[in-house]
């Protein structure tokens, strides 16, 4: 909710039950960047705030601040793994529940989001979309279809070009 109050239901309609609240707002007051709750997280969620900060909810105990700031977006892949983007572009890693973040390196571009389908974790970047798996990025061939967007199936332009 807008006042910073996290909520779950155990189905798409089922009723919503509070499970704690964010310090600060949830949502963006007017000129302020969006904030968001990835809903696609697996063993936890992952919540930015307006302040671009970023939570952690397992759904059972009070949200839990997490060491990031300037968040571009995130999500966990497990209880004990998160993905996270940061600005400028760069993607952190952390494999104690969000107690740390390391930076990952990038086969070429930079990171723009990370998106979770299940058990797979894709990450796109300026260059490439990327799978990660056991701690590795590796080529993936395409995202699956409820992950595509728009961007997905345009044709590169040449800057300059007419």
């Amino acid at each position: 909710a807008e006042d910073g109050t996290l909520s779950r239901a155990p189905t798409f309609t089922g009723a919503l039950a509070v499970t704690g609240a964010i310090v600060g707002r949830a949502a963006p007051a007017v000129g302020d960047v969006a904030a968001f709750v990835q809903p696609r997280s697996n063993g936890a969620l992952f919540v930015v705030d307006a302040l671009r900060r970023a939570w952690a909810s397992d759904g059972a105990s009070a949200p839990r601040r997490l060491p990031l700031e300037r968040v571009v977006g995130g999500a966990f892949t497990s209880a004990r793994e998160a993905l996270a983007v940061v600005e400028p572009g760069v993607l952190v890693a952390s494999r104690d529940g969000g107690a740390r973040f390391e930076p990952v390196a990038l086969p070429r571009g930079v990171a723009l989001s990370v998106d979770v389908d299940g058990d797979d974790v894709f990450v796109r970047t300026t260059e490439a979309v990327l799978r990660w798996r056991d701690g590795a990025l590796t080529a993936a061939a395409a995202r699956p279809p409820r992950l595509r967007n728009a961007l997905d199936d345009r044709a590169s332009v040449k800057v300059g070009a007419r």
